[in-house]
């Protein structure tokens, strides 16, 4: 995934991750997991923390299990696609999406 995010980006795509659990995967993520994730992953992508209390966590929200893939068309904020597979075959969809 991390290697198409140029490719993404130059076509008007963005890709971005939610990181849900910390330490553990009763605990919720903190600033200091999402730092240790960035910067060991080297990943180029746009990362966020989860929801916290009153918000629903994103699962919830999205009704969707761990490691959904979301593509959002960023000109309408409508959801295109909820999917439950491979980053790379999801990020295959984005980019046939972003060739239309």
């Amino acid at each position: 995934m991390a290697s198409k995010t140029a490719e993404v980006v130059a076509k008007g795509g963005l890709l971005g991750g939610i990181l849900v659990e910390g330490s553990s995967g009763s605990a919720a993520a903190t600033q200091a997991n999402l730092k240790s994730w960035i910067s060991s992953t080297s990943s180029p992508n746009t990362w966020l923390l989860d929801s916290v209390d009153p918000q629903a966590k994103m699962e919830d929200y999205f009704d969707v299990s761990r490691d959904a893939w979301i593509i959002i068309d960023l000109k309408t904020m409508k959801l295109v696609q909820v999917k439950m597979v491979a980053p790379n075959e999801s990020v295959q969809d984005l980019m046939k999406l972003l060739n239309q």
